[in-house]
């Protein structure tokens, strides 16, 4: 899933964050990002409200900063600006009206509206795949 939204729209950098509704916290998934091979190097979690994956959580709203490094959302201007990411988009990811997720992408240009739109259809069978996968989960317990 990552993998294909990075390919997709040239990103830099993907994350798929976890929610947990319950603790009102993101808990990373995953991070592809130059060099780490899915490696995760940053912070874990993050609550709801903090960062740009924090604000999209807590709106539910997809955030797209054109100038990402302007943005008083994306708090790590220095992880970003060393690997020349100069926008970024997050979308909530939805499973029955339940936030599921959180899809981010760290990119090295603005992207064309046609993509965010694109990356939006994207992001809603991303939440089916986990929500799926967490309605799976609770059966075999």
């Amino acid at each position: 899933m990552a993998q294909a939204a990075r390919s997709f729209a040239r990103a830099v950098a993907v994350d798929v964050w976890l929610a947990n509704p319950a603790t009102r916290r993101l808990h990373r998934l995953v991070l592809l990002e130059p060099g780490a091979a899915g490696r995760i190097a940053r912070r874990r979690t993050t609550p709801y409200g903090e960062d740009l994956v924090g604000w999209v959580a807590g709106t539910e709203q997809p955030a797209y900063l054109r100038d990402a490094l302007a943005d008083p959302r994306l708090a790590d201007r220095d992880w970003a600006r060393e690997r020349g990411i100069t926008s970024a988009c997050a979308f909530p990811l939805r499973f029955h009206d339940r936030l599921v997720g959180i899809l981010s992408l760290g990119l090295a240009a603005p992207l064309p509206t046609g993509h965010l739109s694109l990356l939006e259809t994207y992001s809603d069978h991303a939440a089916l795949a986990i929500g799926q996968a967490d309605l799976r989960r609770q059966l075999e317990t």
